[in-house]
């Protein structure tokens, strides 16, 4: 099971890019996203350490005080404004297989919503939480 499918068998509806990113999408209709987000998860590897892309979307979700949550899928140190960003935020380590982790993510997920907080992936929105994955 992915990530995308275990949160909607939960009731968490979100948005991945770049399976519901369209064509004729701009810039501003992911920064809409992020900024409406409830919740935004960031799948933290070293390929998003090479995005730039990451880090604009990381950079919305903070300064729109969106929660982010990040899913660390590999073992990467957070370095130069990941670590500015992600420092002090809520992380779940899933080097040892993602998988394994999908329950704690669901909980952490409910969790915040519960609260009416926000998260934001390397490649998913849900209800709405913005995930972001890089592959």
């Amino acid at each position: 099971m992915d990530v995308s499918n275990l949160l909607e068998d939960n009731g968490i509806s979100n948005w991945i890019k770049k399976r519901d990113f369209k064509d004729g999408d701009t810039v501003f209709t992911i920064s809409e996203a992020v900024r409406n987000s409830q919740i935004f998860i960031l799948f933290y590897s070293e390929n998003a350490k090479k995005s730039n892309f990451v880090v604009t979307e990381l950079d919305i979700a903070f300064s729109s005080d969106v929660p982010i949550l990040t899913f660390n899928i590999d073992n990467s140190d957070f370095e130069g404004k990941f670590l500015f960003y992600l420092k002090d935020k809520p992380s779940i380590d899933a080097q040892e297989g993602p998988e394994l982790k999908y329950d704690e993510l669901l909980e952490d997920v409910t969790v915040m919503l519960d609260k009416g907080d926000m998260i934001l992936t390397n490649d998913i929105i849900a209800n709405d939480i913005s995930a972001t994955i890089d592959d």
